[in-house]
């Protein structure tokens, strides 16, 4: 895991949809907006918010061989429509 800046998380994302079956699905939030990026040959790519101090946050960067449970677990719910509340909460837990 490592802390990044939005230009680098702006070129993760650019390398991600230049494969073929890219998927992105974004976690709302105010301050913890997340995101999990999906695509063949790739590794699974958890992107969290996080707070560094009152004027600024920065992201933190998560890969993975094999998406875990608890991500998939939110894939689902993001695509059988559940409502963001719950997407959240499972995102977060």
């Amino acid at each position: 895991m490592y802390i990044s800046s939005q230009a680098r998380i702006d070129n993760l994302f650019t390398l991600y949809e230049r494969r073929a079956g890219f998927m992105s699905y974004l976690i709302p939030g105010s301050l913890l907006d997340g995101y999990i990026l999906t695509a063949p040959g790739c590794k699974t790519t958890i992107i969290k918010e996080v707070y560094l101090n009152c004027y600024s946050s920065g992201y933190s960067v998560r890969k993975y061989n094999k998406i875990p449970a608890k991500y998939q677990k939110v894939i689902d719910l993001i695509e059988s429509g559940a409502p963001d509340e719950t997407v959240y909460k499972a995102f977060c837990a």
